[in-house]
C-alpha cells in the first residue's frame, strides 16, 4: 500500500501542480512475519538469485518485492522528469531480526545480533542516496548517521531552517551526501528509556548489554542465534557502566573482544 500510494502521489502532482519540486514517501519492510502480494509469493525461491536468498522463503519473496517496488518508483520518477529534482534515501530502521533464522529470518552478516539489541547487528544498516545530477553514481562514504538526521538535512536541501525552540538529536548531512565530506560526531544507542551505548568514531562503549530474557530464551526466542559471546550477549540486564565494555568496530565489527581494562588503549 505504501509503494502503491507512492507511485500514484509521484503521478498526481507531477501532472497537476510542478515539475520543480517534488516529494515522495513510501515505507515497505521484510520482517521475519513477512506478508507479499500474491504475485510475489515463491519467486524468491524459483527466480535466478543467490541460494541465501531462496532458502529464506517468503522473507526472500519480501525482499524481492521491496526490490521492485523501488524500481518501479525509480522508473516513475524518471517517466515524469523530475528525477533530478527528487531526492530518494533508501535505509532501514533497523538491522534484520533473527529470531526466526535461518528459514525465515534475515542476515546481518559479520554483526553481532539483530533487530531489537543495540549490538550492531540490531543497529547497522546500509543506506542509499539517489539524486541524478546532484549525487555522483558509485561515490560511498564511511559517514556515521541516525535515520533522525533525514529530518534535518530534508530541511537544508529544502532551503529551511530547523525550529529553535527545542533541541534536536539530527544533523544536516547535505554535506555528506553532495559533497562527499565526513562529519565527527557521536551516536547514542537507546533501547527503550535507556542509554546502552555510545558510538565515538570506530570506538563504542556499550554501558548495559542485554539481548533478550531467559524466559524468552526458554520459548524459543533468541535474537542472537548461534552468537553467543561470553559476558557480552547476555539473557539479564548487565551493568557495566562503571567500566564500560570498548570495542574497535574497526578491527572487531562483530563485538567479540572488548578491549582490556588494563590496556593502554582502553
Amino acid at each position: 500500500q505504501f509503494y502503491t500510494h507512492a507511485h500514484s502521489f509521484t503521478h498526481t502532482h507531477t501532472v497537476l501542480h510542478t515539475r520543480t519540486h517534488s516529494f515522495a514517501h513510501t515505507r515497505t519492510r521484510a520482517h521475519t512475519h513477512s506478508f507479499t502480494h500474491t504475485h510475489c509469493r515463491g519467486r524468491a525461491v524459483t527466480a535466478a538469485v543467490p541460494m541465501v536468498m531462496a532458502c529464506r522463503r517468503r522473507y526472500g519473496d519480501a525482499v524481492r518485492e521491496m526490490d521492485e517496488s523501488v524500481g518501479t518508483i525509480l522508473r516513475e520518477l524518471q517517466k515524469q522528469g523530475i528525477a533530478n529534482n527528487t531526492l530518494v534515501f533508501f535505509t532501514s530502521d533497523n538491522g534484520a531480526a533473527l529470531n526466526s533464522a535461518p528459514k525465515q529470518g534475515g542476515s546481518n552478516g559479520p554483526f553481532l545480533c539483530g533487530k531489537e539489541t543495540t549490538f550492531e547487528g540490531g543497529m547497522r544498516e546500509p543506506a542509499i542516496a539517489w539524486w541524478p545530477g546532484h549525487v555522483p553514481a558509485g561515490q560511498v562514504s564511511e559517514q556515521l548517521g541516525t535515520l533522525m538526521d533525514l529530518f534535518t538535512t530534508s530541511l537544508a536541501l529544502a532551503g529551511l531552517q530547523p525550529p529553535t525552540d527545542r533541541q534536536l538529536d539530527g544533523i544536516d548531512l547535505s554535506p555528506v551526501i553532495l559533497q562527499n565530506k565526513l562529519i565527527d560526531r557521536p551516536v547514542f544507542y537507546y533501547r527503550g528509556n535507556e542509554l546502552m551505548a555510545v558510538r565515538a568514531g570506530l570506538y563504542k562503549a556499550h554501558y548495559w548489554t542485554w539481548s533478550n530474557s531467559w524466559e524468552e530464551l526458554a520459548r524459543g526466542i533468541n535474537f542472537c542465534p548461534g552468537q553467543n559471546v561470553t559476558g557480552v550477549t547476555t539473557h539479564d540486564q548487565r551493568d557495566h557502566s562503571i567500566q564500560p565494555l570498548l570495542f574497535h568496530l574497526g578491527r572487531d565489527p562483530g563485538e567479540k573482544y572488548p578491549i582490556s581494562f588494563s590496556s593502554r588503549e582502553y
